[in-house]
């Protein structure tokens, strides 16, 4: 455990580094210095978790400048009285202060179902948004939601932004890209370029992704790390769905995704059926046909779409 002195080091380093990253100005070697000292120390990381909360609940909202004397300690440039701003809200243990009006401006991004749909955002960066999702993007705070659905990120950005999916919060320092879904059964996280950083209660820290890896937390709370095949898991963004030896129950599921018709299985009996192959969006019947070709079982047409029984 640090000791009192110390750990008000940290506190005061993890503050300036927001303040840095939040920066206008700030380059890709204060981003590597960052790095260095984050992995210098499980308690950097810790501590920075911690503050770049606060940071998010306290941006846009005027305070006093601290003393500059700590900017010199990190050997950074003299903090500009927005990046001071800055250290103030992060350097305040247990401050709560309500969000100025600029603070909770927010742009929707959202799409239908069946509608894959890209969407510019500042500095450069794009969100591609899956079928029936939705993202609030709140630009002062640096910071998006996802509220449903699926978002593919491009961060391109030279400063740091957030995603809260779930219980999970994405966060962008450089140059990224990631695949960010949430449903009824899990909520995930996938590094597909770049490094990430990506904070879950249940595991008590940050954890870094690297390029291919994938956090998911689900609905009773287990916590899985892993690599996914990201030719099946990013293949919405080419229109169409691939499945490997899948489940017949979890591939109607993600097509249902896709089409207001849905598919139900009118049996359990069903649903282990296993079945590999692609699927284009819009083309339920197509998707319908091979089923009856490749599996033991019928279509029933009714209005409110199809039921798939055993033959």
């Amino acid at each position: 455990m640090k000791d009192g002195s110390e750990a008000g080091r940290i506190r005061d380093d993890a503050a300036l580094w927001i303040a840095r990253l939040h920066a206008d100005d700030c380059t890709d070697d204060d981003r590597a210095r960052f790095l260095h000292w984050l992995h210098a120390d499980a308690a950097h990381a810790q501590t920075f978790e911690r503050l770049t909360d606060l940071w998010d609940m306290g941006a846009g909202v005027s305070l006093p400048v601290p003393p500059p004397v700590a900017a010199r300690r990190l050997s950074m440039p003299a903090l500009s009285r927005r990046q001071a701003m800055a250290v103030a809200v992060c350097g305040v243990a247990g401050l709560v202060v309500p969000l100025a009006p600029a603070a909770n401006a927010r742009r929707i991004l959202r799409t239908q179902v069946g509608e894959t749909r890209g969407f510019a955002i500042d500095g450069g960066a794009v969100c591609r948004l899956d079928t029936d999702s939705r993202v609030t993007l709140i630009p002062a705070r640096r910071l998006g939601l996802l509220d449903g659905g699926q978002v593919f990120v491009d961060w391109r950005a030279a400063y740091p932004f957030a995603f809260r999916a779930g219980p999970l919060v994405l966060r962008f320092f450089s140059r990224a890209e990631a695949d960010v879904r949430e449903d009824a059964a899990s909520t995930g996280v996938t590094a597909v370029s770049g490094r990430v950083m990506v904070q879950a209660p249940q595991t008590g820290r940050a954890t870094w992704l690297g390029q291919g890896e994938r956090l998911r937390v689900f609905a009773g709370g287990r916590v899985e790390h892993d690599r996914p095949d990201l030719d099946e898991l990013l293949a919405w963004r080419r229109g169409n769905l691939v499945f490997r030896n899948g489940r017949l129950a979890d591939i109607v599921a993600e097509v249902n995704r896709y089409t207001t018709r849905k598919i139900v299985l009118s049996t359990p009996r069903l649903a282990g059926m296993r079945l590999s192959g692609i699927y284009n969006f819009g083309k339920e019947q197509d998707f319908l046909e091979i089923l009856s070709r490749l599996l033991p079982l019928g279509v029933v047409a009714d209005p409110s779409g199809y039921r798939l029984v055993p033959v």
